[in-house]
């Protein structure tokens, strides 16, 4: 009777499914989540391996192994023509894509590693791999630069000790040792930190945002 009256209504009761179904349905977005992940992850892996094929064999350390295949990927991702060669011009951006960060004067250091000797302009992944591998696992080289060491370079620029150094004036630093900022970043903080009423960097009140800003970057 009460069937009946429901379907007059238009509320005809759902079936029930029973636990054995609802527990089916819950939850298969989120395998299928994962199943598709591991997937990805498995034909990027295969994708590597057939890349980088004999030219280099990767450490039976998993730790190592894992900071090689990441330094292969980003060599891979700039090679263009695919026969395991990069521009020399593209190390700089290659190593700081993989959270270093080396000045100008230290991408060419990076570049005296790297570079070929008979084929100039050219750097090949097993060099890459080898080099930017063991800086990383040293751990000692081309880290983010500190407040102190950040200060230091505007205190050496700011004669007059007046806590504010002329744009030019670093500009001018930069091209002579590439000390510690890089050409990009110099571009950036200059229109960034230069006061837009005198023109010239606070440079206190400029590495103070920097510091907070990494701080809140890196939580």
């Amino acid at each position: 009777m009460e069937r009946a009256m429901d379907r007059e209504r238009g509320m005809e009761p759902q079936e029930d499914l029973g636990d054995e179904d609802e527990g089916d349905f819950e939850g298969g977005d989120d395998v299928d989540e994962e199943e598709n992940y591991h997937t990805v992850k498995a034909a990027n892996a295969a994708d590597l391996l057939e890349y980088v094929g004999n030219a280099y064999t990767f450490s039976p350390d998993p730790f190592q192994a894992d900071i090689e295949r990441r330094v292969a990927l980003m060599f891979q991702i700039f090679d263009t023509s695919h026969q395991r060669l990069v521009d020399v011009r593209e190390v700089g951006t290659m190593v700081r894509s993989l959270d270093l960060c080396p000045t100008e004067a230290e991408v060419q250091e990076i570049i005296g590693h790297v570079e070929e000797s008979t084929t100039k302009g050219v750097v090949k992944l097993e060099t890459f791999v080898k080099h930017i591998s063991f800086v990383i696992m040293e751990g000692t080289k081309y880290r983010q630069r500190t407040k102190e060491e950040m200060m230091r370079f505007f205190y050496k620029l700011d004669k007059e000790k007046k806590g504010v150094v002329d744009p030019d004036r670093v500009k001018a630093q930069i091209c002579k040792d590439g000390e510690p900022f890089t050409f990009e970043e110099a571009d950036e903080m200059i229109s960034f930190a230069m006061d837009k009423d005198d023109g010239l960097i606070h440079y206190e009140q400029y590495v103070d945002t920097i510091v907070a800003a990494l701080s809140i970057s890196i939580l």
